[in-house]
């Protein structure tokens, strides 16, 4: 199991809409709306039901509030429901998990498909009266998976997700939409060689500069701290063409 695909997918495609029929679309964006500003925590000022083209980071935010937005409002069992798969997506993440903790992550689950009956009396399942979800089935694999093979972190596609903005799409935001493999490649490229040249440069001042603590503070006060100049690489790149050590 992955994640970042399974779980937050999971909670958009299905949790988000359940808490959606049970409590009303427009309430659930109103009471979004109310939610007051915190650091850290994305704001929803217009609530979440009109949100078109949504990241799985934007998943990750709203299931953050769930729990406490719908609480209340829905049945008892239903919220517990909702809750227990919440802990289970939560807990599943844990980068290192004990026997106790995998424990707790089968009664969680267990939990959710004890009272997802209320929810489907409650008219979370709209029209629907089966609970064939792919995502959902896979859910008993989560627990086998990290007995056997660890914790479902190594496997999240967090990495290769924020890859492709570095290496794909941020390059081609800077060309002019044509030719996009080449204009990509150069783009990465020129980001090698300049990376490589600041660093050639600065073991290059390392070296002439040296050790720059001499150890005659006796006095015990400081010098004061001198403006640092501007650098200028072309001279330095000169220099080092033609074989000379750049001052």
């Amino acid at each position: 199991p992955e994640p970042l695909h399974q779980f937050f997918k999971m909670f958009w495609d299905h949790d988000r809409k359940w808490c959606s029929r049970m409590l009303g679309a427009d309430e659930l964006d109103f009471r979004f709306s109310l939610l007051q500003m915190c650091s850290g925590y994305r704001h929803f000022p217009d609530g979440i039901m009109t949100l078109k083209q949504t990241s799985l980071r934007l998943h990750q935010e709203v299931q953050r509030y769930i729990v406490g937005i719908v609480a209340g409002s829905i049945p008892q069992e239903a919220l517990s429901a909702i809750r227990a798969l919440t802990d289970f997506c939560y807990r599943s993440q844990a980068p290192r998990l004990m026997d106790a903790d995998i424990t707790k992550l089968t009664a969680n689950l267990q939990e959710f498909h004890n009272s997802k009956t209320t929810l489907m009396e409650a008219g979370a399942r709209g029209s629907l009266d089966h609970w064939q979800i792919p995502k959902l089935e896979m859910m008993f694999a989560v627990a086998p998976s990290i007995s056997s093979m660890g914790a479902l972190v190594q496997w999240s596609a967090d990495v290769t997700e924020h890859a492709h903005i570095d290496v794909i799409k941020n390059p081609a935001r800077s060309g002019n939409n044509q030719n996009f493999d080449a204009q990509i490649c150069r783009y990465l490229d020129r980001q090698e060689k300049c990376r490589l040249f600041m660093q050639a440069t600065t073991m290059r001042d390392l070296e002439l500069c040296g050790d720059s603590d001499d150890g005659d503070a006796s006095d015990g006060e400081e010098d004061p701290p001198k403006s640092r100049g501007i650098t200028d690489y072309f001279r330095r790149a000169r220099a080092l063409i033609a074989g000379k050590s750049p001052e």
